[in-house]
């Protein structure tokens, strides 16, 4: 084996910038650089996994907020069923002791009105009867009879006057 001039000189510029490189420590700096490079990577996974967990958590708490809300709103709707049924069932009530009241008002005024018709027939035949009967004694008496029962009828309230 045959080493050229030009080997040599390979062989002692690598060696040469092998020397330069440990010299100024370059493996070092190189690793040092990888070391850090890799810790920022690391420090980037792991804020990544933090951004991702509380993504997750943030995730499930609207779930529970949205289900929350869910729930609240058929109960709203629930509650308003129950309120509007009780109001329907207090409005029929209202309503049905009013039209109770109306009858039985209704009632009285058809009584009353019974009693003052008849009160009026009743008059009305009075004033009939006291008419005809009044008829009856002008045309059955005449004027001694008269005179005798007026006669009488002073001396009967004299009587009842002492």
């Amino acid at each position: 084996m045959h080493v050229t001039p030009e080997e040599i000189w390979v062989a002692v510029g690598f060696v040469a910038f092998v020397g330069v490189v440990i010299y100024y420590k370059v493996p070092g700096m190189v690793a040092g650089m990888l070391d850090k490079r890799s810790a920022e990577i690391k420090a980037k996974l792991e804020e990544a996994q933090q951004l991702r967990d509380e993504a997750r958590e943030l995730y499930a708490e609207y779930e529970r907020k949205l289900q929350d809300a869910a729930k609240e709103a058929s109960d709203i709707v629930a509650q308003a069923q129950a309120d509007a049924k009780v109001m329907a069932d207090e409005a029929r009530a209202a309503m049905e002791a009013s039209l109770d009241r109306r009858a039985k008002l209704a009632k009285e005024k058809i009584e009353q009105a019974r009693i003052a018709a008849e009160r009026e027939v009743r008059r009305a035949a009075v004033d009939v009867a006291s008419k005809a009967a009044e008829r009856l004694i002008a045309q059955s008496l005449d004027a001694s009879r008269s005179s005798a029962l007026v006669d009488r009828a002073i001396k009967d309230l004299q009587g009842k006057l002492n």
